[in-house]
C-alpha cells in the first residue's frame, strides 16, 4: 500500500457522534483517534457509506512523528472518500501515540 500524499483518516461513528482514526498505510508512522466537534456535512448516512476522509491541508508525515498533525480546537476541511463531498469539522479530544511495533 502506498502512503497517501495528504492526511487520510478512517471515518466512523453513529448518529451525531463521529471520530477519525489515522489511516496507517505503511511503516514508519504514528496512530491516533480524534473526536469531531462541529461537524459539517458528516451525516449518519455518510458515516454508513464512506470509510475515509482526506484532509488536503495536511501532508501525510510519511515517517515517525511525535505528535498529531491535527491540532485540537482547529477547524479543518476535508473530502469524503478522498475526492468526494466536502466535509468540515473542528478537532476535539484525541489520543495520539507512536506504535513502536509499527515502526520496527
Amino acid at each position: 500500500m502506498l502512503s497517501p500524499t495528504h492526511l487520510t483518516c478512517l471515518l466512523f461513528g453513529e448518529g451525531d457522534e463521529a471520530h477519525l482514526a489515522h489511516q496507517l498505510a505503511k511503516k514508519p508512522n504514528g496512530d491516533g483517534v480524534l473526536t469531531l466537534t462541529e461537524p459539517r456535512g458528516i451525516t449518519p448516512a455518510l458515516l454508513s457509506e464512506v470509510s475515509d476522509i482526506t484532509i488536503e491541508s495536511i501532508e501525510d508525515p510519511h515517517g515517525v512523528v511525535t505528535q498529531s498533525p491535527v491540532k485540537k480546537g482547529q477547524r479543518y476541511e476535508a473530502r469524503a472518500g478522498g475526492t468526494g463531498a466536502p466535509v468540515g469539522f473542528r478537532a476535539g479530544r484525541q489520543g495520539w501515540w507512536n506504535h513502536t511495533s509499527l515502526n520496527n
